[in-house]
């Protein structure tokens, strides 16, 4: 059942205020929140048969009005390639110079390898010596394969550390240096 457009309007009204402060902070323009807020209320009220009675009214204005803002959105940026007929010009970022990680040997790495603490040395060193899968190093260390992967990303996170106090002793630039032996060892601890 439909309520009727008076009883309608009336269930919109105290939702006004709360759907201009949220355009509002969309928008971050007081007249930009309050076209927004207007047209999300018009909208409900052109398809008031659209909602179900018994549900959530707020949800459904909230999510006409961020509908309403993401098609603004899209609707400037495409006028705005069109425009110009090219997409807007952006500095290109800064030049950097090669990774760090490149000037590290296979060498430096084995040679900081016995450094490690034991779990980490052994998973390092079973790792290094060709074992490429996780499953196969479970099986090999008798270890879950979750456990694997944590005691690797340790033993890549303490030669890396171990890598950059040899290269600030050395005097070199190399700041940041990473074991180049898996694309993904220079993550933060997800901890």
């Amino acid at each position: 059942m439909t309520p009727s457009t008076e009883d309608f309007h009336q269930m919109l009204l105290p939702h006004a205020g709360p759907l201009y402060q949220r355009a509002l902070k969309l928008s971050r323009s007081p007249v930009a929140a309050e076209d927004l807020a207007q047209e999300t209320i018009e909208r409900a009220l052109r398809h008031a048969a659209r909602f179900a009675a018994g549900t959530n009214l707020r949800a459904w204005l909230f999510a006409i009005l961020s509908n309403l803002y993401i098609d603004g959105c899209r609707r400037r940026t495409h006028e705005l390639l069109t425009a110009t007929g090219s997409p807007p010009e952006v500095a290109a970022p800064e030049a950097e110079g090669r990774p760090a990680w490149e000037h590290v040997s296979l060498g430096d790495v084995q040679a900081l390898i016995p450094r490690l603490t034991p779990q980490s040395r052994k998973a390092m060193r079973t790792f290094v010596a060709g074992t490429r899968s996780y499953r196969e190093l479970s099986g090999k260390l008798g270890i879950p394969m979750s456990t694997v992967g944590s005691r690797l990303w340790r033993a890549r996170r303490q030669l890396r550390d171990l890598l950059e106090a040899n290269s600030s002793s050395d005097g070199s630039d190399n700041h940041r240096a990473i074991c180049p032996m898996h694309p993904g060892a220079h993550r933060e601890d997800p901890r």
